[in-house]
């Protein structure tokens, strides 16, 4: 996120009560880091609140980049791989 120019302050309230947000993105970080945490636990309705505010194909790349960026996490993490400096 630092390389896209997004403050240390920002990247913090990300993990605060996120009232400074929309709707659309309170719902795309909640289906997000449920799909990265707990992926069993996503629910319809999680789906449906992005539905609200993201076209079908946007919600579908949500879904993709989150699973994507949770999968390579966890390989690199197993394999020990060292992180980019």
């Amino acid at each position: 996120m630092k390389k896209a120019g997004v403050s240390d302050a920002d990247v913090w309230k990300l993990d605060g009560d996120r009232k400074h947000l929309g709707d659309g993105e309170r719902a795309a970080l909640e289906l997000a880091e449920t799909l990265t945490a707990a992926p069993w636990k996503v629910t319809d309705e999680m789906v449906e609140r992005c539905r609200k505010h993201f076209k079908d194909s946007q919600v579908a790349e949500i879904v993709y980049r989150t699973c994507n960026a949770a999968f390579l996490d966890r390989v690199t993490e197993v394999a020990r791989l060292p992180f980019d400096k």
